[in-house]
């Protein structure tokens, strides 16, 4: 945990569950505010149909003012493992308004974050309806790097895909 997160203020991840069949992802972030307050904050969104998804988030603000004796610090690794948790409790409350049956379909198999390089977000942005969503997560973020790399996605076009094959 002795990561220095000023060279990682976000994650992102790519969700996998079995029972939707759908693409999900989630963006994970820890920062200071401009007063030196600790935030973190989530975003999943979710492909919903070939022309559109769901996105949600939330942020976080946590006090790191300790007496001393707790074992634990409170901070940006704290914070981000934090907005991890958050979000996969998120998502499955999201999934199961989706699907009233997910909850039984996922019994068998857990759901996976499966962290993935930060520069996916433009595959994300060129290949998937979520384009807007990603758009909509820079607009209400606190955390600037995070807002920087997704409004210079903007630069990028839809990719096209040709299958050239059966399957």
């Amino acid at each position: 945990m002795d990561q220095q997160l000023s060279h990682i203020p976000f994650r992102l991840f790519q969700i996998n569950s079995v029972p939707l069949l759908q693409r999900a992802y989630a963006i994970c972030t820890a920062f200071r505010d401009p007063r030196g307050d600790l935030k973190s904050e989530y975003f999943v969104l979710m492909q919903t149909s070939a022309a559109g998804g769901r996105v949600f988030g939330t942020q976080i603000s946590y006090s790191d003012q300790t007496d001393g004796q707790s074992p634990f610090v409170i901070d940006e690794t704290f914070a981000l493992d934090d907005a991890l948790h958050q979000a996969e409790a998120m998502y499955s409350a999201q999934a199961l308004e989706l699907d009233p049956t997910f909850m039984e379909k996922q019994a068998w198999t857990r759901l996976n974050f499966a962290e993935i390089a930060q520069h996916r977000l433009i595959g994300i942005w060129a290949h998937t309806p979520l384009s807007p969503s990603l758009l909509s997560i820079a607009d209400k973020s606190g955390c600037e790097p995070l807002c920087r790399f997704i409004y210079s996605l903007r630069v990028f076009p839809k990719f096209t895909q040709t299958q050239l094959l059966p399957f």
